[in-house]
């Protein structure tokens, strides 16, 4: 009787132990919350590496979460890198390659999969262009700003606003349900509108001492190219359009710290107003059970290799963008420094809510595992971006340095820690990112096996990308809205 009663304890003690210790059971995520920051390089936030406090609320999410080191864009333009986000295709494949693209009807988007698996979806944007391009499928609910340029002579709508829209949205719902929302922050786009308070904030930091070496010896920006920076009409704030000597006798370096100041209380400002759109939930009790994602659509040149936008470069400053992950209960505090791209956000995504993926992605790979800690052998032979193709122009004098267009294709590979950049038209480039990551030496007459190895890659992306899609065009007073974003010269 002793021995049964002793067989029976012990077997219950190794239940409990089993259940408490070594069964995981999934976290019911009853809220999804996408936010995409335009135009924020990683590589100004503290949690990479930044010597300034921009975001000290993202850092406050990424302390509790996980932090992708080494994520990167499928493009440096807007409508591209968001599509790649919501289909897990790349630019080649979803052929959304301009901003005036519209997606075809045929892809299926995160919203739409979300929306057939009971969650009420919302998209809360801060720019006009998104319904442009058909990116609103599968949304229950969108806001975005109609006509800004006319209400606020501005381009975009700011982040306050967009958050006093979520703020009267939200209190008008029940909290019962499922629910997706993409929140989307213009503000760090070029021409830098800062309000005043944010950016005497930045000033106030008075350390021009710490980040002009940084710049300049760190990130590799070259102070003088900031002696020829050209505010076109659309790249340059009221301010500057009022003011077109404002900079006349400054020293370059001068110039390039005003100019990072301007960009860095953007970003300060988007973090302020991200934490009010984060307590407007949690007032809610809609945090609870909850998965933020936060990411950039692409990064800015900021004077790197002589280039102040984005758009015509896919270096890294304009492609590698941040990534951070926050759920309590499910995801623990890591930094991961596992390169990964746009297009694993979808996949991960259904995996960590345990929906079975309704669309083969060819090239996406799920980090659900990883960030979950359940796998931590995550890994991608290849990462792929693609810049917007530019018809051959006949000009003269040539082109002037401030347009961002450029004849032909340009692609690029990462694979390990090199880049591999390809040009349809102009010379090939490698870059060893672990050594060289502001990308100043060119390795391709170096290292012609691992070159070969990579052009195989693009080239079996697109050998296998060709599909049959008629390209939509926006019609004309859509692309005109786009003109004025400054996407279109």
């Amino acid at each position: 009787m002793r021995k049964k009663i002793l067989a029976i304890t012990i077997i219950g003690i190794l239940i409990s132990f089993y259940f408490l210790f070594l069964k995981k059971e999934a976290k019911e995520i009853d809220h999804i919350y996408l936010v995409t920051i335009d135009t924020l390089r990683a590589d100004h936030l503290s949690i990479y590496d930044y010597p300034r406090e921009t975001a000290p609320f993202i850092r406050s999410l990424a302390e509790k979460g996980a932090v992708f080191k080494n994520c990167y864009s499928n493009s440096a333009t807007t409508n591209p890198a968001h599509t790649s986000i919501f289909t897990s295709y790349y630019p080649v494949q979803h052929r959304v390659e301009k901003n005036w693209i519209k997606l075809d009807e045929s892809f299926i988007t995160i919203a739409e999969i979300l929306k057939e698996n009971g969650f009420k979806t919302y998209a809360f944007t801060s720019s006009d262009i998104f319904k442009v391009n058909n990116l609103f499928q599968g949304f229950d609910f969108v806001d975005e700003p109609v006509d800004p340029r006319e209400k606020w002579n501005k381009k975009y709508r700011q982040a306050e606003m967009t958050r006093d829209v979520i703020g009267k949205v939200i209190s008008a719902r029940k909290t019962d349900g499922k629910t997706f929302t993409w929140i989307h922050l213009f503000d760090p786009h070029r021409p830098y509108y800062p309000p005043d308070k944010y950016l005497e904030h930045i000033k106030k930091m008075d350390d021009k001492n710490k980040i002009v070496p940084f710049l300049r010896d760190k990130q590799k920006i070259d102070p003088d190219s900031y002696k020829s920076l050209s505010f076109t009409k659309r790249g340059r704030s009221d301010f500057f359009k009022n003011n077109p000597d404002y900079y006349k006798g400054w020293e370059s370096e001068d110039i390039m710290f005003d100019q990072i100041n301007l960009y860095d209380a953007e970003i300060f400002y988007a973090d302020s107003q991200l934490k009010k759109i984060y307590e407007i939930y949690e007032n809610k009790g809609m945090n609870k059970n909850s998965l933020w994602i936060l990411t950039a659509d692409h990064g800015e040149g900021l004077g790197n290799h002589n280039w102040f936008m984005h758009v015509k470069e896919i270096y890294k400053e304009a492609i590698n963008i941040p990534l951070i992950l926050y759920s309590p209960g499910l995801i623990e505090q890591k930094i991961l420094p596992q390169y990964t791209e746009h297009t694993d956000i979808f996949p991960s995504l259904l995996d960590i809510l345990g929906i079975k993926n309704p669309v083969v992605h060819p090239y996406s790979s799920s980090f659900a595992d990883l960030v979950t800690g359940k796998n931590k052998n995550f890994s991608k032979k290849f990462l792929f971006a693609k810049r917007e193709t530019y018809k051959k122009r006949k000009m003269a004098r040539g082109v002037p340095p401030h347009i961002k267009y450029e004849h032909g294709d340009k692609y690029s590979i990462i694979s390990g820690n090199f880049q591999y950049i390809h040009r349809t038209e102009g010379k090939d480039e490698l870059f060893d990112l672990s050594s060289d990551p502001y990308e100043l030496i060119n390795l391709l007459s170096k290292k012609v096996k691992l070159v070969n190895r990579m052009k195989s890659y693009l080239f079996s992306i697109l050998k296998s990308s060709k599909l049959d899609i008629k390209i939509k065009r926006a019609n004309k007073e859509e692309i005109n809205k786009i003109k004025a974003l400054g996407y279109i010269e």
